[in-house]
């Protein structure tokens, strides 16, 4: 059988995967890009367009990168792009559970709406001279000890990962229990509530058929009234769920990122786990995330006018409080004004 080279001479099927995300990843950053025409979520918009610019670029690399001509220069650029691009998305993905936290009422988060974005977003940052510092010292061999060194950065900042999600996981659940379960004046009274149970919780989450009414009929009354519009958007029920989904994918990359820099496998096992670390974990991590928010796009779940307001509002009073001096919820357009 005749196998097809390029002008590397590699095999054609080498190119495979490289070509199939860079194709994937060139479609989400298309779409991000083409939605700047509708969407008003400016900080969304930058970071998702940007972070999956990033990914693009680095999977395009890539296949220059198999090219015998390759110099380190792309191998440098696409390892900044590799590790920058995450940032950029979390940072998204952390608005829009800003905007869910206030579009159900601020009073029901741990944290204030605008510290989902600043906390994680900055954690994301600090960790990132941790890696450059790791791959600095692994290339640089200034001394014997250099791949210890590099693998003892690694795994601080793969367990400083994992330690967000975690803190995450235990605040995004906290909220969600709140949302469903928590008793007010003007939610429903005892003979209708749910009781807070696991099961309970799931068929919330999940927004199961025989949950829906429930929803719509007892637990809205006790949620922000300025919003009651954005919420009973079809795609807004489901919202919860597919912030969910991104963070469990993320946080399943975390501690496989853990057992791959943790432990002493040989050089053949080491470079499979690298491949499966790039090519499944990360970049599938980012396709679910980037599928998930072609899907729930900000201008779909909260409409296309940019009304939930992150920034002011005052918890214990959360109804009252204004955008950049206009009345939140007023009939005039304010949409350039809210972040």
């Amino acid at each position: 059988m005749t196998t097809v080279y390029y002008s590397s001479n590699r095999p054609l099927y080498q190119y495979g995967t490289p070509v199939a995300y860079t194709l994937m990843y060139g479609f989400i950053f298309l779409y991000f890009t083409i939605m700047w025409t509708k969407s008003k979520y400016w900080w969304f918009n930058i970071m998702f367009t940007t972070g999956f610019l990033f990914k693009f670029g680095y999977f395009l690399i890539s296949i220059l990168v198999l090219e015998a001509d390759a110099t380190w220069t792309y191998s440098i650029v696409a390892y900044v792009f590799y590790y920058i691009a995450p940032v950029f998305v979390m940072s998204g993905v952390y608005y829009t559970v800003a905007k869910l936290v206030v579009a159900y009422g601020r009073e029901f988060s741990a944290l204030p709406p605008i510290w989902w974005i600043l906390v994680f977003t900055t954690i994301d940052i600090i960790v990132l001279p941790l890696q450059g510092a790791s791959i600095g010292v692994y290339a640089s061999y200034a001394y014997e000890n250099s791949y210890y060194v590099a693998r003892g950065l690694e795994i601080a900042k793969a367990i400083i990962q994992l330690i967000e999600i975690i803190i995450f996981f235990i605040l995004w659940f906290h909220f969600l229990s709140r949302v469903y379960f928590k008793t007010t004046i003007n939610g429903p009274n005892r003979a209708h509530a749910l009781s807070g149970n696991v099961f309970n919780f799931f068929r919330l989450l999940f927004n199961v058929s025989s949950v829906r009414n429930y929803k719509g009929n007892y637990m809205d009354r006790k949620f922000n009234s300025r919003y009651y519009n954005i919420r009973h958007k079809t795609l807004f029920a489901w919202f919860p769920l597919a912030i969910t989904i991104v963070m469990f994918v993320v946080a399943v990359l975390s501690i496989f990122r853990i057992v791959e820099v943790s432990y002493n496998f040989d050089t053949r096992t080491r470079r499979l786990l690298n491949q499966l670390l790039v090519y499944v974990f990360g970049a599938a991590a980012m396709s679910v995330c980037g599928i998930v928010f072609v899907l729930f796009h900000p201008y779909w779940v909260f409409g296309k006018e940019n009304q939930v307001s992150i920034i002011g509002g005052d918890r214990s009073n959360p109804e009252n409080f204004r955008v950049n001096g206009l009345e939140e919820g007023s009939n005039e357009d304010n949409s350039k004004y809210v972040f």
